[in-house]
């Protein structure tokens, strides 16, 4: 034990920006986690040893079925039932907050007070999250984007290429995607992650561990978009619960705004 205290102390005073200590002692590192955690606590015990490994392993990626929207298969997935049930004006305001903030991530521009009415009242009267986000991008203000000159730089195209094939198992070409407008890339690689979504199968859990892996890579990679206390946590077993206790609408509507957060963000740097 005393040992141990030593060399906590030591860490503990280390430049864990110069030293990762999972890699000087991997075959240790995890093993002696709890103890860490007792003398230094959580959060420096993952500055000094990283989040602790999820053991979410990534799913084969399905093809893509042209029926993956059908209704036998949408019955199956809405099946399920939530115990959490959000009264009139509680489903408003997150309807509302969600119109808000995909139309801003996706447009880059805020939406009024009149389009927050339209989508309102589509998704009062039955429409989804992925169908509001599909009517922005069918609109003018976005067809207008598609059709401006905004070549994509070099962290978009490098992010494009990674992402298309480790989450969607598609092998771009970068000289293909070299030529693509930066709203028509983001919208593209979007509604490919949709169609990837719709096409795991219902009885098994790898959709959740798709979305966990998916969730936990972003806020890895890119700490600093991130504000909401869930959308920045690296661990994956804590998305993957999340996104089994949410409807399945909430889960896309995740994939798209962090998807183009990211993009968004890329841009500007």
């Amino acid at each position: 034990m005393r040992n141990l205290l030593i060399v906590v102390t030591l860490l503990a005073f280390c430049d864990v920006s110069t030293a990762n200590i999972s890699d000087t002692f991997s075959n240790y590192g995890e093993k002696l986690r709890p103890y860490f955690k007792k003398f230094l606590g959580k959060k420096r015990t993952e500055r000094i040893l990283g989040v602790e490994e999820s053991g979410i392993r990534m799913p084969k990626i399905p093809e893509v079925k042209k029926d993956a929207r059908s209704v036998e298969l949408l019955r199956k997935r809405k099946s399920k039932s939530y115990s959490k049930k959000l009264t009139r004006r509680q489903k408003q305001k997150y309807d509302l907050a969600f119109i808000r903030e995909v139309t801003r991530v996706t447009r880059q521009m805020k939406s009024n007070l009149k389009e927050d009415r339209r989508w309102l009242n589509v998704m009062s009267q039955g429409g989804t999250r992925e169908g509001v986000y599909r009517g922005i991008v069918l609109e003018d203000r976005y067809t207008n984007l598609e059709r401006k000159s905004f070549p994509i730089n070099p962290k978009v195209l490098k992010f494009s290429l990674h992402y298309a094939n480790y989450f969607l198992a598609q092998d771009i070409k970068k000289s293909a995607l070299r030529k693509s407008n930066f709203y028509t890339l983001k919208k593209v690689l979007v509604e490919r992650s949709l169609e990837v979504f719709d096409s795991f199968p219902v009885e098994n859990d790898d959709l959740y561990d798709w979305y966990a892996l998916f969730s936990s890579y972003l806020a890895k990679k890119y700490p600093r978009i991130w504000r909401n206390k869930l959308r920045k946590n690296s661990n994956a077993k804590i998305h993957k619960n999340w996104a089994k206790n949410v409807p399945e609408q909430h889960i896309k509507s995740e994939v798209i705004i962090k998807m183009h957060k990211v993009f968004n963000f890329q841009l500007s740097r």
